[in-house]
């Protein structure tokens, strides 16, 4: 499938979430906002970028990047708390998605979810249980 193609599906999935809990999803055009969805909680507007996570060995991968293509290499830039609000990621197996706070991040340019794993350093994984369909973060 291509890359695009697995991103709809992603932000697809994202609204559908979206929607049932009550926020109300805006898309922007384009691509070139650091987000991909503006959700309106009634109170507030909320910043998402959705990412569709892939598996890598034991864990599943969230990017806490961007990547783009020049003619020489590709330049990948991390997502900061001034750009977007939440980093949501879509797990394609079970259809889970996972609510990630910005703060959360902490530049890091991948998160790691395997809720089995106890592994320290540059691949700890993310506490899975905290952000795991918890949409009631972002309402």
């Amino acid at each position: 499938m291509h890359p695009k193609q697995k991103g709809d599906i992603a932000v697809s999935k994202v609204i559908h979430e979206l929607l049932k809990v009550g926020v109300i999803p805006l898309q922007s055009i384009g691509e070139n906002t650091r987000y991909d969805i503006v959700g309106d909680t009634g109170h507030k507007f909320i910043r998402i970028q959705v990412k569709h996570m892939y598996k890598r060995k034991m864990a599943w991968v969230l990017r806490a990047v961007s990547t783009r293509i020049n003619a020489k290499r590709n330049i990948s830039r991390p997502y900061t708390k001034k750009e977007i609000d939440f980093l949501v990621g879509y797990r394609p197996d079970t259809e889970d998605c996972y609510v990630v706070p910005i703060k959360f991040v902490r530049n890091r340019k991948e998160l790691y979810i395997n809720e089995t794993a106890k592994r320290k350093g540059r691949f700890k994984p993310l506490k899975h249980v905290n952000f795991k369909n918890a949409w009631h973060l972002i309402k």
